[in-house]
């Protein structure tokens, strides 16, 4: 949501996330001409294509460059590389991918995990805002007293 907020891609509307069929050739299970998958986003020039902008923007406020985008699959073709939806949820560099060179699991399990996990900058942002944030600390922190005494 927030790139299509921060006015990067000129083919979404501002009032919806973008959408993998907003890119040319780019909607789920579309395929190109020899049945590969299209990552359009991802191998446009510039690296990131219409999300360039964003990319960058995101970087600064991370203080870590973004990973490239693609790695290349068994079939040499371009696929989603592990390490950028690791990088774009603000995980460290290697927090879950270090666990596929490791072998402890797939690269598939490292981009389902990074897609489901939390953004711990938006937590940390939003937690205070909630009316009761305050009550469940004194609670979490009255606990604590007692389990320690």
């Amino acid at each position: 949501y927030a790139l299509a907020t921060c006015g990067v891609s000129a083919a979404t509307s501002s009032s919806r996330p973008p959408r993998a069929s907003d890119a040319t050739k780019g909607g789920p299970n579309q395929r190109g001409s020899a049945g590969d998958l299209m990552l359009p986003s991802a191998v446009q020039p510039g690296r990131f294509g219409l999300y360039e902008s964003a990319v960058r923007r995101q970087e600064q406020i991370f203080g870590v460059p973004a990973p490239e985008p693609t790695d290349l699959g068994r079939n040499g073709f371009p696929r989603l590389a592990a390490a950028f939806p690791e990088w774009m949820m603000g995980n460290p560099p290697g927090w879950i991918t270090d666990l596929v060179t490791s072998g402890l699991i797939t690269r598939n399990d490292a981009i389902r995990i990074a897609g489901n996990g939390v953004v711990e900058q938006t937590v940390l942002y939003a937690l205070p805002t909630l009316p009761t944030f305050p009550v469940a600390l004194a609670l979490l922190a009255a606990e604590r007293v007692a389990v320690a005494a």
